[in-house]
């Protein structure tokens, strides 16, 4: 990806890049790799650093890829029907997002704000399927994790959606 907002992740200081390695490797989508692996996906990441209350992406917004937080808070925020925001979390070092949108471009359905000064890593969809192309094992082996981690997230969805409607039914009943 050529953007003069991001900059190579290959260009950091040794130190740097070792401490941004420890970060990628607790994410659960390289979790499974290799250190080998992930030096080859740490060739196609993007750091950018975001200012206090500035956009990294915003509701809306095609989805290009997802972002890994190295330092840094980033809040989720949803806007409500009336026009107001709605904050549905706040994410610290460590945390990633978008990850949605590795598996297709669909508009963002929340926007991404920073909370403070952040570092963040952006992995970007085109890069993937590049990667893909290259080194299928590779491209297979984080899809399936990706897998992994949306299957989680809808069955804790569906549970907590089982729940609401039980909640609600009593309330009705009771």
């Amino acid at each position: 990806m050529n953007n003069p907002l991001w900059e190579s992740f290959e260009l950091q200081r040794k130190n740097k890049k070792e401490d941004i390695f420890q970060v990628m490797k607790q994410v659960p989508v390289f979790e499974s790799l290799s250190k080998k692996e992930l030096t080859e996906v740490e060739k196609i990441i993007y750091q950018r650093e975001y200012k206090k209350d500035e956009p990294i992406f915003r509701e809306g917004d095609p989805g290009l890829g997802m972002y890994i937080i190295v330092e840094g808070a980033v809040e989720i925020v949803g806007e409500k029907n009336d026009g107001k925001k709605q904050i549905l979390a706040v994410l610290e070092k460590g945390a990633f997002f978008g990850d949605l949108s590795l598996l297709d471009d669909a508009p963002r359905s929340a926007s991404a704000i920073a909370v403070n000064n952040c570092s963040i890593l952006g992995f970007f969809r085109p890069n993937l399927l590049e990667l893909m192309n290259r080194k299928p094992n590779l491209g297979l082996k984080i899809l399936f994790s990706l897998s992994k981690i949306v299957s989680e997230r809808l069955r804790r969805t569906n549970e907590q959606l089982a729940k609401v409607k039980d909640e609600l039914e009593e309330l009705k009943n009771g």
